[in-house]
């Protein structure tokens, strides 16, 4: 999510980092579709998960640490996971704290 101050140049960055992160594994495959802008001037970058729901939460865990999302904001965008799988992965992340 970009923070108000947020250049485009920021935005796109991170939008490389994400498209930089293989864009299939035996799990999990990006869309090919650009990122979509919802509420807030939020961006979402779809994924297919073809797991069950309890190894959506072990492919959760692995994306939030290859994306470094526990490090928050990074040159005005924060990155996000949404979904069950990145709930749980979330709460299990904050309960090691």
């Amino acid at each position: 999510m970009p923070e108000p101050t947020a250049s485009r140049a920021q935005i796109d960055a991170a939008l490389r980092v994400c498209a930089a992160r293989p864009r299939r594994s035996p799990t999990w495959t990006r869309r090919p579709a650009a990122p979509t802008r919802g509420p807030g001037g939020v961006l979402v970058v779809p994924l297919h998960v073809t797991v069950t729901e309890d190894d959506a939460i072990n492919v959760a865990t692995d994306l939030r640490e290859e994306l470094g999302i526990a490090a928050g904001a990074r040159d005005g965008v924060t990155l996000h996971l949404a979904g069950q799988g990145a709930r749980v992965a979330g709460l299990q992340h904050r309960s090691k704290e």
